[in-house]
C-alpha cells in the first residue's frame, strides 16, 4: 500500500485561512454527531415502540444490553463533542495571537 499523495499548495496560508478551514472541519464533524444521534434515537424508537410497547417483547436482559450499548456509543459522542470544543478554543485563541501582529509581520520566516 503506497502513501496518499497531497496535492501541492503553492502559496502559503494565512492563520486565518487555516483557522477557518479547521472550524470548517469541526462544523463537519458537528453534523456527524447530529446525525449519530438522530440514527440512535431512531433505533431507540424502533426497539421501544412508539409509545413504549416494546413491540418485538424483549427480555429483561435484552433492555439492558441495548440500554448499555446506546449508552456507550452517547458517551463517546460526548468525548467527541468536548474535543471539539477544545479545538474551538484553541482556534480563537490563534486568531486572537494572529490579531496580535502587526500588519506587515511575516507569519511564516
Amino acid at each position: 500500500m503506497s502513501m496518499p499523495k497531497y496535492p501541492e499548495e503553492r502559496k502559503m496560508r494565512s492563520y486565518q485561512e487555516i483557522v477557518k478551514d479547521i472550524l470548517e472541519s469541526v462544523a463537519l464533524e458537528e453534523l456527524a454527531i447530529a446525525h449519530l444521534i438522530n440514527a440512535e434515537a431512531e433505533k431507540i424508537q424502533a426497539f421501544t415502540g412508539h409509545y413504549g410497547g416494546f413491540p418485538t417483547a424483549p427480555s429483561n436482559k435484552q433492555i439492558n444490553e441495548f440500554q448499555t450499548q446506546v449508552a456507550r456509543i452517547l458517551e463517546a459522542l460526548a468525548e467527541k463533542q468536548k474535543i471539539l470544543v477544545r479545538t474551538i478554543e484553541l482556534s480563537k485563541e490563534l486568531l486572537e495571537d494572529c490579531e496580535e501582529l502587526e500588519p506587515d509581520e511575516e507569519l511564516y520566516e
